[in-house]
């Protein structure tokens, strides 16, 4: 059985598009590589710290732990922000050049990240994997939702915008339900560490 011509076939996104936003996730992959690697690290640590059965040494090691994240990340968005026609350039062809402007958009996604990283490997070191399950299936709902509602308006940018989008508000509810389970204030305990470590920085500099 064959289908007529004039049947018009509904999709969101037509095979090219979908290709653009595979290659541009594709390059946000490869850029979130140190950060995949650091985060072995990370998870050791937390639930070492965590067995210590002091709060104080959990919520520095998740501050640490975030500003570690963003010292890879920050840097490797803003090139990819910065300059993401020579990036693509460099990595294809000029068949991919109208990619830049979603590289921009889940660039700045990609700054979450560390926070979304983190909360989730701390839930799991202090077991309560089952929450963390329950915050990427909202993660998933949220995405998909977005999806069916800017994909028709904004087409292929719309996309980009609900995959960012997705993610920091993930963060942000995660960190309020971390909140629960943990004495842990991001805001609070991120200018407390950084402050300590600066401070630590600056001693040892003048010794």
């Amino acid at each position: 059985t064959t289908i007529a011509s004039n049947s018009p076939r509904k999709s969101f996104l037509d095979p090219s598009a979908v290709a653009l936003f595979h290659f541009a996730s594709k390059i946000m992959n490869y850029a979130e590589l140190p950060m995949h690697a650091l985060s072995q690290v990370i998870y050791p640590r937390l639930s070492a710290n965590h067995r210590t059965g002091e709060p104080n040494r959990l919520k520095e090691e998740y501050a640490l732990s975030i500003i570690r994240l963003l010292v890879f990340v920050i840097p490797i968005c803003w090139l990819l922000m910065t300059f993401p026609g020579s990036i693509i350039s460099l990595l294809s062809s000029q068949d991919y050049d109208s990619a830049y402007s979603l590289v921009i958009v889940l660039s700045i996604g990609m700054v979450f990240k560390p926070f979304g990283r983190v909360f989730g490997l701390t839930l799991d070191a202090i077991g309560r994997p089952d929450v963390n399950f329950r915050i990427l299936c909202q993660s998933l709902a949220i995405n998909c939702c977005m999806n069916l509602m800017l994909i028709p308006k904004f087409g292929l940018m719309g996309a980009a915008i609900a995959t960012s989008s997705s993610i920091a508000i993930t963060v942000i509810t995660g960190q309020m339900i971390i909140s629960k389970y943990t004495c842990i204030k991001l805001g609070k305990d991120l200018k407390q560490t950084l402050s300590n470590q600066l401070g630590t920085l600056k001693t040892s500099t003048w010794n």
